[in-house]
């Protein structure tokens, strides 16, 4: 049915981005013998934490181990909230084996940005945490990561007072760790405040310090701070990329594109991270010929294949209005993702390409898997956020 309604190319794209949500196939899950616990229906939608009326001991934490252990067996996906719940009996019950195989299996997925597993992960490594008998700056720093890795800066800023108070010197590490947190306007205070104190400690002339307060400044809107920092950088490719993604954050994308021609002239090298910028600035430019020539030495230096360039190049000609250009780096790559989907359409719904008859079989073929394999919300986010240039493109 399938194969009748949509192009064999369509068709192919469509096979590679749903794989990732098909059903787990069963390995070696470390459970040999379990609690009694209740029998559930395999139809049973309900999350796992529902599911589970024991009070929160220790049985109920290996009731939970198990009945996921049963959902995996009967080829049932379970829910994010499902996730973390195992993940927390984890934590609880020092499952490390099946944790890590239940991180793994997230990370296939694509759940790891997940508000409720991020929360779970983030929860369960400061219970782990906690417990410790000692620590040292590496293990305040791993957590202090954490935190800023899923953008909690207060609770990393709140770690990082404790350290002081115990006499944990922070490294450069620490420090760097802490500024990646701040990643809004809200937060620019904040950010200046740890800078004057890497100034104090003697940090910022530490190139991994640097690159990351240049990050910082420019997610947190801070064009003068931004600038003040440039001409401290090495001229490496790290440095030199955090640069050009700056400008980028910052709006200025003449600027990536000045500052990507003097990268080419003092021979260093580009990669993915570089192109994926430059290319974004050069489409909303609309500049076509420097476009072509980026193209080129994408070619060049063997990223033809990497997804985040593809993305830029499919990105770039769709907003230039070049819509075969972009169809043609589409149609090459081995798996398009949502990045992908949604740049195509935007620039088929902005350049009146609503004739592309061949996005309608495609939404709805999307709308009936989802809707038929109750993959819990996988495939979600991928068709709201192409619903509506889709609806752009059809009315146009």
């Amino acid at each position: 049915m399938v194969r009748i309604c949509t192009p064999p190319s369509l068709f192919h794209h469509l096979r590679r981005i749903l794989a990732p949500a098909a059903a787990p196939k069963t390995t070696s899950w470390p459970f040999s013998t379990a609690p009694t616990f209740p029998d559930y229906p395999e139809t049973d939608s309900l999350p796992l934490t529902q599911r589970l009326t024991q009070p929160n001991d220790t049985e109920s934490n290996y009731n939970a181990l198990h009945l996921f252990a049963q959902m995996h067996r009967n080829g049932s996906l379970p829910q994010p909230s499902d996730f973390s719940t195992f993940l927390s009996a984890c934590a609880k019950t020092a499952s490390l084996s099946a944790g890590e195989q239940a991180h793994a299996a997230i990370l296939k997925l694509g759940l790891e940005a997940n508000v409720f597993i991020g929360s779970a992960l983030i929860d369960d490594s400061r219970r782990v945490f906690d417990e410790m008998q000692e620590r040292n700056v590496v293990t305040w720093t791993s957590m202090v990561t954490g935190y800023a890795q899923h953008q909690q800066p207060i609770e990393a800023m709140v770690l990082v007072r404790q350290m002081r108070r115990l006499s944990v010197r922070l490294n450069n590490v620490t420090y760097s760790s802490l500024l990646s947190s701040f990643c809004s306007s809200n937060d620019l205070d904040h950010g200046k405040q740890v800078h004057g104190q890497v100034i104090r400690e003697g940090l910022e002339s530490d190139a991994y310090v640097v690159t990351t307060l240049i990050t910082m400044y420019s997610k947190c809107g801070s064009m003068e701070d931004f600038c003040k920092m440039c001409p401290l950088v090495a001229a490496d490719q790290i440095s030199c990329n955090s640069i050009i993604a700056g400008f980028s954050h910052l709006g200025n994308d003449l600027e990536v594109i000045r500052y990507f021609s003097k990268m080419r002239k003092a021979c260093i090298d580009a990669d993915y991270f570089t192109y994926a910028s430059v290319l974004r600035a050069i489409g909303i430019l609309s500049a076509l010929e420097e476009g072509k020539q980026t193209h080129a030495l994408v070619l060049k230096t063997g990223y033809a294949s990497n997804l985040h360039a593809q993305n830029g190049l499919v990105s770039m000609y769709a907003r230039c209005g070049m819509i075969d250009n972009s169809k043609q780096v589409f149609f090459s790559m081995s798996g398009p993702n949502l990045v992908s989907w949604n740049s195509l359409l935007s620039g088929c719904a902005q350049h009146g390409y609503g004739s592309e008859a061949w996005f309608l079989p495609f939404f709805v073929v999307v709308v009936v898997v989802v809707i038929n394999a109750t993959i819990g919300g996988v495939l979600l986010q991928f068709v709201m956020r192409t619903t509506n240039h889709l609806l752009q493109a059809i009315s146009i």
